[in-house]
């Protein structure tokens, strides 16, 4: 038994096994939260400590004269303490029995130090007994948390029924598409207003605009806006991952659905989607406008538009990740990995909180005005000759990103600071991720501001163009159905007559690459479905889609 426990293969062995189990136990936990982005970001972050870890451990070996794995095996240890911070947290309240306790992070991680440096004692001083029952101990740490990566295993390996990303579809046939390249094509833009109710809703639920007017103007426009649309899926990450299939490819008979088959993973591979193949064959450059929570350069750079004439990406982005602390705040993968350690709470506390998110804001303000943010770098993407842009705002949403911050924006689209009591209200109507209440109204006069703004734009840049500006689904409030969206299209005379209440996200895709290329419009008798996301992760309906009659 002493021979097997001090064997350096087991050593090793140990050494991994203990440094990766926080990450495996995150993953497990998350698997049907986390998209290749998340998970590629996360590997990145844990191999590079892993480094760190290795060469710290190769210094120490050399300066305290001992061995490099044992030094490796220490330094494990402590990642392991330090990601049981919340553990150590909830032991001490169990002592206490109070629910709140002012020196609770200050205790923890006094216990996490005391921890540290006994481990590295007994490996300098090389107390082998005791170094061979931490060794057991950790193995039965490992045997504990073997549940977890045998359900890894599974979700990854065993065969269950499982579904395709992209459909097979072919909208346009082959001779279609000879067709197309013969004819003349026009640039197609597809402008999502996210969370967007229609004019009529909004009049009747938020404050009164004056509805007749503004039909009148995107009327004299060649703009129509429909009435009685309705969006596909209750959620945008379904909504537009299947409006790239051109299809309901996702329904109410499929298989269990996971974040790595809806937008913003797809964008990783999103050359083999449906959409993609035809822009391709059409000869069809794509630009994809996001914002702070998905963008091009965080999925598919080649997806980008220049965003000045040397096609320098200057993307205001970039300035929520200059520092660490910065990141901890807002950068939603570590965010939660980070989240079992002091590192969260000690960021908090050392730096100013309020500030880093004012930055923030800052930063999502402009990079979610995605219509502005297009007119102002349109003008650097115009060599392509046909062009489709995908253009996503967080916007009359308010919302800043994952974590709840609202942004509002004021009717004349410049960012409104929040009240203390509308951050109050979030916390305590518990709502669905996004907060889309907050500001909602300024919002939506802000966002009809930019439509006008737009209008204005292409119908003096690019008068011939193919133009929709749609919602991905509505908001949850009484007396507003969810899938309620708004539609506003410019489609040319010889479309006019699909411009129906049958449009809806899918369809409106299919129309816009018919119309572009002179084709046939063949749209699909309108579905609209319900994701259900306040489904507990358990619960065996969850990642599932249901029709809504």
């Amino acid at each position: 038994m002493l021979k097997f426990i001090e064997n350096k293969y087991l050593n090793f062995f140990i050494t991994i096994a203990v440094f990766f189990l926080p990450a495996i136990e995150f993953i497990n936990y998350n698997f049907n939260y986390i998209d290749k982005y998340t998970l590629v970001t996360l590997g990145y972050f844990i191999v590079v400590i892993f480094f760190i870890f290795c060469c710290l451990a190769i210094i120490l070996s050399k300066f305290l004269k001992v061995e490099f794995i044992n030094i490796l095996l220490s330094l494990s240890l402590i990642n392991f303490f330090i990601f049981n911070y919340q553990n150590f947290k909830n032991f001490i309240l169990s002592i206490f029995k109070i629910q709140s306790f002012e020196f609770l992070g200050e205790i923890s991680v006094f216990i996490i130090i005391i921890l540290s440096f006994s481990t590295f004692f007994l490996f300098f001083k090389k107390k082998e007994n005791w170094i061979n029952f931490v060794k057991i101990f950790i193995l039965m740490i490992i045997f504990f948390n073997s549940y977890d990566l045998l359900k890894l295993y599974n979700k990854n390996f065993v065969k269950n029924e499982k579904h395709e990303t992209f459909s097979n579809i072919k909208y346009l046939s082959d001779n279609n598409l000879k067709d197309a390249n013969k004819s003349k094509k026009r640039n197609i833009y597809y402008f999502l207003v996210d969370a967007a109710i229609p004019l009529e809703t909004f009049n009747n639920n938020f404050s009164k605009i004056p509805i007749k007017k503004i039909k009148e103007k995107y009327s004299s426009n060649n703009f129509h806006y429909i009435e009685g649309t309705k969006s596909n899926y209750t959620g945008t990450g379904l909504a537009i991952s299947q409006m790239f299939n051109l299809e309901y490819y996702i329904n109410e008979n499929s298989p269990k659905f996971n974040q790595t088959h809806v937008f913003p993973s797809i964008m990783s591979n999103f050359n083999k989607s449906p959409l993609k193949i035809i822009l391709d064959k059409v000869d069809y450059k794509f630009f994809w406008y996001g914002n702070v929570i998905a963008n091009c350069k965080m999925y598919n750079l080649t997806m980008c538009p220049k965003r000045s004439k040397d096609n320098k990406m200057n993307f205001e982005i970039s300035t929520y990740v200059k520092n660490i602390t910065t990141k901890l705040s807002t950068n939603y993968v570590l965010r939660n990995y980070l989240q079992k350690t002091p590192l969260i709470d000690l960021n908090n506390k050392l730096f100013d909180l309020e500030k880093k998110k004012s930055n923030f804001l800052r930063t999502a303000h402009f990079e979610n005005d995605g219509i502005h943010k297009f007119i102002l770098f349109d003008k650097f993407n115009k060599s392509y000759e046909n062009r489709f842009t995908f253009v996503h705002a967080i916007m009359p949403h308010g919302f800043a990103d994952s974590e709840n911050y609202p942004l509002v924006y004021n009717p004349d689209c410049s960012m409104k600071k929040v009240s203390a009591q509308e951050l109050q209200k979030i916390k305590i109507e518990q709502m669905r991720p996004g907060g889309e209440h907050i500001g909602y109204s300024s919002n939506y006069l802000c966002m009809l501001k930019r439509i006008d703004e737009l209008i204005e734009y292409l119908n003096k840049n690019d008068p011939d163009s193919i133009v929709i500006i749609q919602s991905d689904h509505g908001i949850l409030r009484k007396g507003i159905v969810i899938n309620e969206n708004f539609t506003l299209v410019k489609a040319g005379s010889k479309c006019k007559k699909y411009l129906n209440e049958k449009l809806n996200n899918i369809n409106a895709m299919r129309l816009a690459v018919s119309c572009a290329t002179n084709q046939q419009v063949n749209l699909l008798e309108h579905k609209s479905f319900d994701e259900k996301k306040n489904l507990p992760m358990t619960h065996p309906d969850r990642n599932k889609v249901f029709l809504i009659n």
